[in-house]
């Protein structure tokens, strides 16, 4: 595998992540937030749990992509946008 294939699989593979945490962002930057937290930290945490999210479900199920993880992603990160806006 080239440099170039390995930048796109790894790109492939955080981009469920980073989408979701880009519209719950958006989401939380159109509400009224009470976080202090400055927009950039809610953003990188949002990513952040979201890569940790995929990652463990590749070790857990073997395969990426699984839908098991996909929709641990997406209640994992809501839970976390919500838990920011009240925070």
């Amino acid at each position: 595998m080239t440099f170039l294939g390995f930048l796109f699989h790894l790109l492939g593979f955080a981009a469920p992540a980073v989408a979701v945490a880009g519209v719950l962002w958006l989401a939380l930057r159109r509400g009224r937030v009470r976080s202090g937290w400055p927009a950039w930290r809610q953003f990188r945490l949002l990513a952040g749990a979201g890569l940790l999210i995929l990652a463990l479900g590749w070790a857990w199920t073997g395969a990426d992509g699984s839908m098991l993880t996909y929709a641990v992603l997406v209640f994992g990160q809501g839970g976390l946008a919500a838990w920011l806006r009240q925070a």
